[in-house]
């Protein structure tokens, strides 16, 4: 019988538009914080995230942020989860791939073209979405493709 980690949410505080959540699980009590942005109309990035370091998980998805993250992104050390999908980014900041965290990386359905090369740096990665990115660098993706370990699975359609 596969073991379970169950989550329990212990508090919930309010910072900024988004709602940070801090989750205990039964394997040793760690904290998971997350922060949610997601479908609250922002239009660009919240500054307010900066002031936690320790955020393992950022949902900044369905809304109206255009252009790039901050560099400031390389901050969030602890970062596991981002989800920036349906927005209308047009690129990502070389600066993700220094998330040494980052285990799983959603930029789709946005308006992407070139790549960073970075993102090969992210060794813990385990899955990237870059599906409804119509105009996405080809040469990019398969240089990013050869950095990162097999396993890692990058959907692009």
């Amino acid at each position: 019988m596969k073991k379970y980690i169950m989550l329990v949410v212990v508090t919930v505080l309010l910072i900024g538009f988004g709602i940070l959540v801090l989750q205990l699980n039964n394997t040793g009590y760690s904290p998971r914080e997350s922060t949610n942005y997601a479908n609250s109309g922002v239009t660009e990035f919240p500054k307010t995230v900066f002031g936690n370091s320790d955020i393992e998980e950022l949902d900044l998805s369905n809304n109206n942020l255009k252009g790039a993250l901050p560099a400031e992104i390389r901050q969030l050390k602890k970062l596991r989860k981002l989800d920036v999908s349906d927005n209308q980014m047009t690129g990502i900041p070389a600066e993700i791939g220094q998330l040494e965290m980052l285990e799983e990386l959603d930029y789709s359905n946005n308006q992407l073209t070139g790549l960073p090369l970075e993102l090969g740096n992210l060794k813990r990665i385990r899955k990237i979405n870059f599906s409804g990115n119509e105009n996405l660098s080809q040469f990019d993706l398969s240089k990013i493709r050869e950095a990162l370990p097999k396993e890692v699975i990058i959907i692009t359609d």
